[in-house]
């Protein structure tokens, strides 16, 4: 019962989304050219029908081809480091050292045949294999369809996206505890949980109003279904999100539901206050159906573009388990030791408990192709935390040499170290990375 009532509160909580169907681009200036000289008006004494005009919309969001993008990335390196503080009088000990390679490359096409139909796919290839454990390192497998889905829009007051798409919902910059979309049980029975960023296949329907959006999403991944040769209606997972702007302030309120899963619903607001982009929300769960708890997180962003530099900073407090690193197979070029070798970047993992995170870095410092970053996170359960000081230098066009030290300190056991991306755990390391990579 409690859970039904938590659900129903969740249900009455959560409205909206973001609008994503995209209406294409063109020359709009041609929307606004007047009508062929050899159409006149009627006389005032005729009653003679106006002819029947192309709709300018549809000229200007119809493509008659299919559009092609992507990217390709090649990187090599090493990682170097101690499992524990080196010790000076025998700095063999817990020492080892890696290679770090790989390829990665996304193609993606889009179609348009007209106003209201668009289809879009994305396929990815990574060598290694990231998204198993251990990592993979075979030969290099078939591409993988990262994203493969339709928009559909009905006179411009219902827009559909149908098929296997990414969904990311909260306010999070570094520990992604309120991407509920991302959560998938590990047991129908424990209601343990795990963390996945990657696609699913499912249904988002936007509805704008004014200014404000509403939505609702219908979604299954891997792990929804107890039996998957027999999959129930009431295992789908459900959730409305909502999008409101007042004023200098946007509120979204978010709510998802699925059989195995503790409900939960989050509130986030966003403005702009002195320069600095701020975000504030609280997520509830009944966890378990063991009661309410309530997790809490604020960040703020400041940009300088005249000299091109940046601060983030984050305070999360997680009333919930620590989610470990996760390796996800649908961003390219995101390896465990090229993640750890980048140094600068949201991980997916979070801690339990407070954590506060905060990045600084300075792009092309003194003119020159030079980018420096720190990035600093820290768990006070247990005093564990994380510096990162990272350099990237790009020498020549498209290719980037990446600099990175994380230095870890607390316990091996603390949540921290679970996020530590490396695979043999180093708590001091060197890592240098070359990296060849474009779009297009």
């Amino acid at each position: 019962m409690k859970r039904r009532a938590f659900l129903a509160f969740a249900l009455f909580l959560a409205f909206a989304g973001a609008l994503f169907a995209d209406l294409g681009s063109g020359d709009t200036d041609q929307i606004f050219q007047a009508p062929p000289p050899d159409i006149q008006a009627p006389s005032p004494d005729t009653q003679a029908p106006l002819p029947d005009l192309p709709n300018p919309l549809e000229r200007f969001t119809t493509q008659t081809g299919i559009k092609l993008r992507g990217s390709f990335d090649s990187y090599a390196g090493f990682l170097l480091g101690w499992s524990q503080l080196p010790d000076p009088n025998n700095l063999a000990n817990g020492f080892s050292k890696s290679p770090t390679f790989g390829l990665a490359s996304s193609v993606s096409f889009e179609a348009r045949p007209n106003a209201r139909f668009r289809v879009l796919g994305t396929l990815i290839e990574n060598y290694p294999n990231t998204s198993t454990t251990p990592v993979s390192y075979t030969d290099v497998t078939p591409p993988t369809i990262a994203e493969l889905f339709c928009d559909y829009t009905i006179s411009d007051i219902l827009f559909f996206r149908i098929g296997k798409q990414i969904i990311t919902w909260g306010g999070t910059r570094f520990f992604p505890f309120d991407d509920l979309p991302a959560r998938v049980p590990v047991s129908t029975q424990s209601y343990s949980e795990r963390f996945d960023n990657s696609a699913a296949i499912g249904l988002r329907m936007t509805v704008p109003l004014g200014i404000h959006t509403v939505s609702g999403i219908a979604q299954v991944r891997s792990g929804y279904f107890a039996n998957p040769a027999v999959p129930h209606l009431e295992e789908v997972g459900f959730g409305l999100t909502g999008d409101f702007v007042f004023g200098n302030a946007d509120l979204s309120l978010n709510g998802y539901y699925q059989k195995y899963l503790s409900p939960r619903v989050l509130a986030l607001a966003k403005t702009t206050l002195w320069g600095i982009d701020a975000r504030a929300g609280a997520m509830v769960a009944d966890v378990a159906g063991s009661g309410a708890t309530v997790s809490w997180l604020a960040n703020g962003y400041w940009e300088q573009p005249d000299v091109k530099f940046r601060v983030m900073v984050e305070y999360i407090y997680n009333a919930e388990q620590a989610q470990p690193y996760t390796a996800s197979s649908n961003q390219p070029g995101y390896s465990i030791d090229s993640q750890q070798l980048y140094g600068i970047g949201t991980e997916p993992g979070y801690p339990s408990g407070h954590a506060v995170s905060a990045l600084a870095g300075f792009k092309n410092i003194f003119g020159t192709n030079i980018d420096v970053g720190l990035q600093w996170e820290h768990v006070f359960s247990d005093n564990s935390g994380v510096v990162i000081p990272a350099i990237l230098f790009r020498p020549f066009d498209l290719v980037t040499i990446t600099l990175g030290v994380p230095l870890y300190y607390g316990s091996p056991t603390a949540d921290i170290m679970e996020l530590n991306p490396d695979p043999l755990k180093r708590q001091t390391a060197l890592g240098l990375k070359l990296d060849i990579s474009s779009s297009f």
